[in-house]
């Protein structure tokens, strides 16, 4: 479900954060000096962004899903305590 979903929505956030990043972009080389610094600090804080909404979001809602995100799931297959062993 997350990987169909990270699909769907990949084209359309890189579409969005390439667009955004022109626009900074434009205001940090066509702004003044006052700008400048703020503009390279939104350009930084953008692709942070992307990369952290893309890429480690995911994971994490699968293992949130999974109920092992704070190490209390087990895996799928691993054995559970509840399952009789045979010699």
């Amino acid at each position: 479900m997350a990987n169909r979903s990270l699909v769907e929505t990949f084209q359309r956030s890189i579409a969005t954060q390439i667009t955004a990043m022109l626009v900074l972009f434009a205001i940090l080389v066509l702004g003044g000096a006052t700008l400048r610094q703020f503009m390279a600090t939104l350009l930084v804080g953008l692709l942070s962004g992307t990369y952290s909404s893309l890429f480690n979001a995911t994971p994490i809602l699968v293992a949130w899903e999974e109920g092992s995100l704070f190490g209390n799931g087990t895996p799928a297959d691993a054995p559970s305590g509840n399952a009789v062993q045979t010699a």
